[in-house]
């Protein structure tokens, strides 16, 4: 879903930020990704990158029908050769955003997802960005239609809103690990 943002416009005064993000991955394909990126880019280059973003888990939940902890050695995978390539750099590994229960087990599966992803993010030293509930309806019983395009990718509102998140997490200098709804929404 982040795969529609910009990079370029996340940093702010010359900020070098990267987004692997690519529609249909799986936490593996993301992995590889980082390793292209650090393998086609100067070591030079790779060594000024401040912070990157990570986006997973939307298409591994989709087919993950007895849990999602068999997950965390691919997580943990991706954390630790992100951390090995980018020493320098801070990770932000965004929550799961909310997806339209197409099975009785998605929504059990989103959470423990992103319960997962913050226990990881605390004991790797990365940031979680929990903006989950912005995503909600107003009850937070489902989706909030006005920003999905179709109950699983997000319309341009909802990317508007991601970037907004991403921005402030991104430039903002916090200390805190797990960010939750700085915005106020």
């Amino acid at each position: 879903m982040t795969k529609f943002i910009r990079t370029n416009k996340l940093g702010f005064r010359g900020r070098k930020v990267i987004n692997v993000s690519q529609s249909g991955a799986k936490i593996r394909d993301i992995t590889e990704n980082i390793q292209n990126f650090h393998k086609t880019h100067a070591a030079a280059e790779a060594d000024d990158i401040e912070k990157i973003i990570l986006s997973v888990g939307t298409n591994d939940i989709k087919h993950s029908r007895y849990g999602v902890q068999f997950l965390r050695k691919y997580l943990t995978d991706l954390i630790d050769t992100t951390k090995q390539l980018f020493p320098a750099a801070i990770i932000i590994i965004q929550c799961c955003l909310p997806i339209k229960c197409l099975y009785s087990y998605i929504a059990k599966n989103v959470l423990d997802f992103n319960n997962l992803l913050k226990d990881l993010c605390l004991k790797n030293n990365c940031v979680f960005l929990d903006c989950f509930s912005d995503f909600l309806t107003r009850d937070f019983r489902s989706c909030n239609e006005l920003l999905y395009h179709d109950w699983l990718h997000l319309n341009m509102r909802g990317v508007g809103l991601l970037s907004t998140w991403l921005k402030f997490v991104v430039n903002e200098h916090s200390f805190d690990r797990v960010v939750n709804n700085p915005l106020g929404i």
